[in-house]
């Protein structure tokens, strides 16, 4: 086990670890010794009695809890401080550097604003996983988001729920951010034209609430099977309650959810939501709804009550052959 800690009189991170951990990792400390690796910070190294500590100067660097304390994160601000991060992993594994080595809790990792790129410390003989460095960054993300940009809201939860369902390999993540552009538009997939029984795509407005991945946000540790289902919200039923009790056509039967949580109501084809003086409140990207205020929700807006969350998606009606 070793220890980061601030040298504020010399305007560096310091890693501490025991001599035996690190040499355990000689391999990628020499490697990282000998040669400079873009989006890692160099250090030099020195023994105290049976310790090794490293230091890594960071005085022209900002943590990204300090940006982000001083203003939320907006889409280009959280997708570049994701993709730079994935492409020093990828510089990594040229350099056959362990995943388990990159500091991710965030106020180590660091932000450059000179040319808007991420920073990363690599600690020898540090042993946590990717998915779980991963997991509490974007959970600390996620806390500091603008949620009135619909962008930054719909790719760190879609990054989020990527990375907790399973996706820990590099080239996954990777794949998954490279989808996204700056613009925040996710680039078109191609098309597979092999295999289609699907003949005929009937278009509709028709949406659901589909559960949002990760022990965090979906409740994960209750979540029954079920839960993983897409709930559609169907038309012309007048108002559409979710809540615990039985006889909601959105049931979900927790304890943080109110007998009569929330309400949706279509107008035409546009879809609004309220809240119906639930206990623990309704939000849609992060924004919460007042009691029995309406609230107009779209495709891909993360719909919240209490501490479930789930994306808005369109239904589709398919003509089979």
């Amino acid at each position: 086990m070793g220890k980061t800690e601030y040298d504020v009189e010399h305007h560096s991170l310091l890693w501490k670890t025991e001599i035996a951990e690190a040499q355990k990792h000689a391999f990628a400390w020499r490697m990282l010794e000998h040669n400079h690796i873009e989006g890692l910070l160099p250090f030099e190294y020195y023994y105290v009695d049976n310790q090794l500590y490293f230091r890594y100067e960071c005085n022209h660097l900002q943590p990204i809890t300090y940006i982000l304390k001083k203003r939320a994160g907006d889409f280009k601000t959280i997708f570049l401080l994701c993709k730079t991060m994935a492409a020093v992993f990828r510089t990594g594994q040229n350099y056959l550097l362990k995943e388990s080595g990159y500091g991710l809790e965030p106020d180590i990792v660091f932000w450059n604003p000179q040319d808007m790129r991420t920073v990363l410390c690599y600690l020898p003989g540090r042993e946590k996983g990717l998915e779980e460095g991963m997991t509490g960054l974007l959970e600390y993300l996620l806390e500091h988001l603008e949620h009135h940009d619909r962008d930054a809201v719909e790719f760190t939860y879609g990054l989020y729920e990527f990375v907790t369902s399973g996706h820990i390999d590099i080239e996954e993540i990777s794949g998954f951010i490279d989808q996204y552009t700056e613009s925040g538009e996710a680039e078109p997939p191609e098309e597979d034209e092999t295999d289609k029984p699907i003949t005929e795509i009937a278009e509709n407005n028709n949406m659901a609430l589909q559960l949002c991945g990760g022990k965090k946000w979906a409740y994960g540790k209750k979540a029954a099977s079920y839960m993983h289902e897409i709930k559609e919200i169907p038309k012309g039923t007048g108002e559409i309650v979710l809540g615990r009790e039985e006889g909601c056509v959105l049931r979900l039967p927790y304890e943080t959810i109110s007998r009569r949580h929330a309400m949706f109501l279509w107008d035409g084809d546009r879809l609004f939501v309220m809240d119906a003086c639930s206990e623990n409140g309704s939000y849609v990207n992060g924004i919460k709804i007042s009691a029995y205020d309406r609230m107009e929700c779209r495709e891909g807006d993360i719909l919240t009550f209490a501490d479930i969350s789930f994306r808005l998606v369109k239904t589709n009606l398919y003509c089979q052959n």
